[in-house]
């Protein structure tokens, strides 16, 4: 009796090693959600992230490739109403706005160029910092002019000034639940984004 060739079936009959004919084509979000692949993208001139996210292994500044390691840094945010507190009392606009303000962690990258830059504004300003303070207790020590006095004072305030505005990578704009915004990228890098889809 001849041995029935396994190849020889009826056509019709299933072959469980065909390829599978469903579709593996994923269908995209649902409207009015933000696309599933990207984290981050440009909105103006400001750069909108999913909290917690990767940005890209780039110079935020200049968009050249980072120079490892990328130190994770927090970002804080208030309501822009908080502000109005300063004009009653700023040591309450201190205790509310650290109750209510919002964090986020960020890695912003950055080139071998714009982190020494970064760590040089640093410097100077803990150094001018260091300074103005030394002048005023020498001023208090041997009952020194007004003069001197204030140009500690000044130094200090400066420092202060040059640390907050100079020595921050990113600035946050808005922190939300789903989206981060923040400022000072490069317009190098944020060409280098997605635009912020409409939600």
């Amino acid at each position: 009796m001849e041995a029935s060739n396994p190849y020889d079936r009826n056509p019709f009959e299933r072959n469980p090693y065909a390829p599978s004919q469903a579709t593996l084509k994923q269908s995209g979000p649902p409207s009015g959600q933000l696309n599933s692949r990207a984290t981050a993208w440009r909105y103006r001139k400001m750069l909108v992230m999913v909290p917690e996210t990767a940005l890209p292994d780039r110079c935020i500044k200049c968009n050249a490739p980072a120079h490892e390691p990328t130190k994770e840094r927090k970002v804080y945010w208030h309501h822009p109403a908080v502000y109005v507190l300063i004009l009653i009392n700023v040591i309450l606009y201190a205790i509310v706005g650290a109750i209510v303000r919002k964090r986020a962690m960020v890695a912003p990258g950055l080139c071998a160029v714009h982190k020494k830059s970064h760590k040089m504004t640093v410097i100077a300003a803990w150094s001018v910092f260091a300074l103005g303070l030394a002048l005023m207790v020498v001023a208090i020590k041997t009952d020194g002019s007004a003069t001197q006095l204030l140009s500690g004072f000044l130094l200090m305030l400066a420092a202060v000034l040059v640390g907050m505005i100079r020595g921050r990578i990113v600035q946050a704009h808005k922190i939300e639940t789903t989206r981060v915004w923040l400022r000072g990228c490069g317009e190098e890098f944020l060409d280098s984004l997605p635009q912020l889809p409409p939600v």
